[in-house]
């Protein structure tokens, strides 16, 4: 009987593979997860802004301002923080940081442009209704 203080090369690399294809799946769950908490932060947001300037967001619809207008604060916030962020990866000098950042803006500001439309409306219709 002889012992092999080495492992063959076939259980090592199967080894590897095992270890890459789990930390694949690790990254894409916490990817996962921090959109989904995007998604709350930003519904968040949206709806604590519209709570607080009910009646100015629908008297600025009313007029014929733009969603962007009405909701300025929200979208300046959103973009400064992703302008950051794509700043941040462009010091650090990665690529893929990079183009993450700004499908992380891109997505952000669709999500905010969605639900600040939904809270618009809401108000508007809640502003009619009650005169």
């Amino acid at each position: 009987m002889t012992t092999s203080l080495f492992l063959p090369v076939s259980d090592f690399v199967a080894g590897l593979t095992k270890s890459l294809t789990e930390t694949i799946q690790l990254f894409g769950a916490m990817i996962a997860l921090l959109l989904i908490l995007t998604l709350i932060i930003i519904l968040g947001l949206v709806r604590l802004y519209s709570t607080m300037r009910h009646e100015e967001i629908a008297v600025k619809r009313l007029l014929g301002y733009s969603l962007w207008r009405a909701f300025l604060p929200p979208f300046a916030f959103v973009l400064i923080t992703g302008a950051g962020c794509i700043l941040i990866a462009l010091a650090v000098r990665t690529h893929s940081g990079v183009v993450a950042a700004i499908a992380c803006t891109v997505i952000q500001v669709l999500l905010l442009g969605y639900q600040a439309r939904k809270a618009s409306y809401q108000s508007t219709a809640d502003m009619i209704k009650s005169v």
